[in-house]
């Protein structure tokens, strides 16, 4: 179950995981916008770290009485390249 959890993880963190600026950017159609393509290019035995904050309000009304609640999470995951692969890294978190 961790390593599904892990392997989520990494999946929705890939673009902040992003070394360098290889970034290529194609005007392929004024009304569509730039086209970008996004790349890791890590090195096997790199460490990739990541931070994450995520802020949220909620408002609510109990019994006429109106409550908002304002949260912060934060978080950070390192990871260590094991191994690059055509199509993906494989990566221990640290």
């Amino acid at each position: 179950m961790r390593k599904l959890a892990c392997l989520i993880l990494i999946i929705l963190l890939i673009p902040a995981c992003k070394n360098g600026s290889d970034e290529r950017i194609k005007d392929t159609d004024k009304n569509s916008g730039p086209e970008l393509e996004l790349s890791l290019n890590l090195v096997k035995g790199e460490t990739c770290r990541h931070k994450t904050i995520a802020e949220s309000t909620v408002t609510q009304n109990l019994y006429g009485q109106v409550m908002t609640i304002t949260l912060e999470i934060e978080g950070s995951m390192s990871f260590i390249v094991e191994s690059v692969n055509d199509d993906y890294y494989e990566m221990e978190v640290v």
